[in-house]
């Protein structure tokens, strides 16, 4: 003989929903990777090397219409950089002046994501500063982060635009 449990009707509706509510884990790749290397050229050769842990790369082509041709968009985002320095301030300043007009090259150097490790190289030609962010945390060093529009882009070899 086994004995009989019973709840009042209220208990038992907050219990169920209790159960009902409760957060269930489940496992998810959590994996990082180290941020990639960004090299930014200046027109008479100069390198910068910095980090970037976001890299997010826009292109899509416009169609044509009446008099007007067809175009390709093309614009970049990049996130969390270090270190930040005079040169990369002046680059991404957003005030008149010879450093925010001046294109660069850029490369990025990151890896894609398998166990190999293999690497991953972003060429973009003529990139200029549209926007900067700036972000400062107890979490992290301090970053930027940049808005940019350029000329073209190759990922390994492979022309995009």
């Amino acid at each position: 003989m086994f004995s009989r449990l019973t709840l009042p009707l209220g208990a038992a509706a907050m219990a169920l929903s209790l159960l009902a509510t409760a957060p269930i884990a489940v496992a998810q790749d959590t994996a990082t990777f180290a941020p990639a290397k960004l090299i930014v050229s200046s027109a008479d050769g100069e390198e910068l090397e910095y980090t970037v842990g976001d890299a997010s790369f826009y292109v899509s082509t416009i169609e044509g219409y009446d008099d007007v041709p067809s175009s390709i968009d093309f614009s970049l985002s990049l996130s969390a950089i270090t270190p930040i320095n005079a040169d990369l301030l002046e680059w991404t300043s957003q005030t008149e002046g010879k450093d925010k007009n001046e294109t660069r090259t850029i490369t990025i150097i990151g890896t894609d994501g398998s166990e190999a490790g293999e690497e991953v190289t972003y060429e973009i030609t003529d990139a200029k500063v549209t926007s900067v962010s700036f972000s400062q945390s107890t979490y992290g060093a301090p970053s930027v982060a940049l808005s940019l529009t350029a000329g073209s882009l190759t990922i390994n070899g492979v022309l995009m635009n």
